[in-house]
């Protein structure tokens, strides 16, 4: 399962967190227990958010999947979509239709 961090995380959630593959950005994905998801960019220095990234749909539960490239790109397993965001916008760049393909992995 790997380190975690919830005391900060937003809406008090279960989350997932990575760092970008030249490990100098922490981002973290998560579904608080209203079912809210969200994909944050964290200052690990001060431990706040530096990025909230927006597109993301209301899960019924479980941590989603979320995944880093070198390329500078964020995707995000999310409403039966593969959702991708460039690291330095925090509008959603385009989705990919996964036909229901994508399992929900369970809270805690």
């Amino acid at each position: 399962m790997g380190p975690r961090y919830d005391d900060d995380a937003p809406g008090r959630s279960s989350v997932v967190m990575a760092f970008s593959t030249d490990g100098t950005r922490l981002f973290s994905q998560g579904t608080n227990i209203e079912g809210e998801s969200h994909l944050v960019e964290w200052d690990e220095r001060m431990w706040t958010i530096r990025r909230w990234y927006c597109g993301l749909g209301r899960r019924l539960g479980g941590i989603g999947q979320f995944d880093i490239s070198k390329n500078g790109f964020l995707a995000v397993g999310d409403e039966c979509m593969v959702k991708f965001w460039d690291m330095e916008n925090i509008n959603i760049l385009t989705t990919n239709d996964a036909e229901g393909g994508l399992p929900v992995i369970g809270c805690c």
